[in-house]
């Protein structure tokens, strides 16, 4: 076999790459008059309204700046090629709630459609006095799902929301809010973290950082015609709920009116500063065929008040008090602690499956020490690779530390810690010495930028959309196999004649 058949190959499997992806940008100063290119840009909601020119697969990149509206995405991808929304690399995209639309709305960021991923920008209000609800939720909400599925929250930043931070009902199926961070939002005992109810499929939390809300943490809650099927919580760290506001707050609750079914909650970690609050598994009516391994429950008044109705309950960890109180004996299988420890630590890497490099951590430093020395083989992060850790408290602040990753421990201060004031409230105390969480971010080009044509006005995947580039669009399907079986015959004959 020839060079040149062997460049066919390449070349056939270059243009299908391209024509299978594209890569369109939005900007806060688009129009949509635009074409949805690097240099016309289009403007947010007309990205949402799903452009016939934008298909299953596709990115859309926000440039940085501050988006202001209420705004509906009705994006629509397919299984296994999801729509991206994304915020353009090393630029801070950000959705502000601040504005007359949204609060007549009540919504900052409603979501329909399907199969369409929201990555890495930031959700907020800037609104430093808005119109509270003496006797119920606040608005604007951040992030509110609705008639939807297999919807996914990626890494985003969701704080200082009015109202909830993210509303995930169960008009939505089959979806996902994995690795974001969520914190300041609310006004009152009404305003939670994230409120999810579910009726159809399985909706998961995983691996997000949930801290310091007016009310609950995660609030997985409904009256006695509401649902609360299939909800999986794994490898979220829920802390200090209520101090926002001054008011009770839980930081897992999971129970309402109707019994809680086949929830599996998994290797969460929470904590309360003080002796206060708690977390609440099978609230009321209680919990049936629950998976509830792995977790941390440090009280809180209570550790934990746990109501199930069936299932099991192994491996986790609590201190303090317990409902019901024979708890230990009922699930022996747990480590029961009447007072914290007083020396060791216990610390918690949870890497990300969407930016590698990047984590989480969260440090339980019984032991009270001025920094805690970490692990960071199971992030991902690559010998050479720049990272700094960032004070989740302090998100947007210096980080804590950086280096170059070498696979050795890195040590992690403990100390000094300061917290992003919120946008309405007095700022909270930082966590004390005995816990704190950090993110893992990795510098460079772990999300490397799309490539763009000379000139900077589109990208290679959407000019060959288009009918430039390769000119193959439609024939994906034809083109592929014969390129794997061009490529199988370079493979056999072992070399490039």
């Amino acid at each position: 076999m020839g060079c040149k058949t062997a460049w066919v190959a390449v070349w056939i499997l270059a243009c299908v790459t391209a024509a299978r992806a594209g890569d369109f940008y939005v900007s806060p100063a688009g129009s949509s008059g635009n074409n949805g290119t690097l240099g016309s840009p289009w403007d947010l909601q007309t990205a949402f309204n799903h452009p016939a020119v934008v298909k299953a697969g596709d990115t859309i990149w926000l440039r940085g700046g501050v988006y202001l509206g209420s705004f509906r995405s009705n994006l629509a991808g397919a299984a296994g090629a999801p729509i991206l929304v994304r915020a353009y690399p090393g630029e801070r995209a950000i959705l502000d709630g601040n504005n007359a639309a949204a609060k007549s709305s009540g919504r900052l960021l409603s979501v329909y459609g399907s199969h369409t991923w929201f990555w890495g920008f930031e959700v907020m209000s800037s609104d430093p006095a808005p119109a509270a609800n003496a006797s119920g939720p606040n608005n604007p909400e951040g992030i509110t799902i609705y008639d939807s599925h297999h919807i996914k929250l990626i890494n985003l930043v969701v704080h200082d929301m009015p109202g909830q931070g993210i509303a995930f009902w169960s008009e939505n199926s089959d979806s996902e809010i994995e690795g974001c961070i969520v914190y300041h939002n609310g006004l009152n005992g009404w305003d939670h973290g994230i409120y999810l109810q579910n009726k159809t499929g399985i909706k998961r939390l995983t691996d997000n950082i949930i801290f310091t809300q007016a009310s609950h943490g995660i609030h997985a809650y409904g009256s006695t015609v509401a649902y609360l099927d299939n909800i999986q919580l794994e490898g979220n760290t829920v802390f200090n709920s209520g101090y926002l506001a001054g008011v009770s707050g839980r930081n897992i609750l999971v129970g309402g009116g109707r019994i809680a079914t086949n929830p599996v909650i998994k290797s969460n970690y929470t904590y309360f500063t003080g002796a206060d609050n708690n977390s609440n598994v099978g609230y009321s009516a209680g919990a049936s065929g629950a998976q509830v391994s792995g977790n941390y429950f440090i009280a809180g008044n209570v550790a934990l008040r746990l109501n199930l109705l069936s299932g099991t309950f192994t491996g986790n960890f609590l201190t303090g008090e317990t409902d019901a109180t024979d708890m230990a004996t009922r699930w022996p299988a747990n480590t029961y602690l009447a007072a914290r420890p007083t020396s060791g630590s216990n610390v918690f890497v949870r890497p990300n499956p969407h930016e590698p490099g990047r984590a989480h951590v969260t440090i339980y430093n019984w032991g009270k020490q001025s920094s805690v020395s970490v692990n960071l083989s199971s992030a991902g992060l690559a010998a050479g690779t720049p990272f700094e850790i960032r004070d989740v408290q302090n998100y947007f602040g210096a980080p804590v530390t950086t280096g170059t990753y070498a696979g050795n421990a890195v040590v992690i201060p403990m100390t000094g810690m300061a917290t992003t004031a919120p946008v309405r409230f007095p700022s909270p105390a930082h966590t004390p010495l005995e816990f704190g969480v950090f993110v893992v971010v990795p510098l460079g080009a772990s999300t490397p930028a799309p490539p763009v044509t000379a000139g900077g006005a589109t990208t290679l995947a959407t000019t060959s959309r288009k009918g430039g580039g390769c000119g193959l669009t439609g024939l994906e399907s034809l083109l592929l196999p014969a390129a794997v079986f061009l490529g199988r015959a370079i493979v056999r004959r072992g070399r490039l004649d």
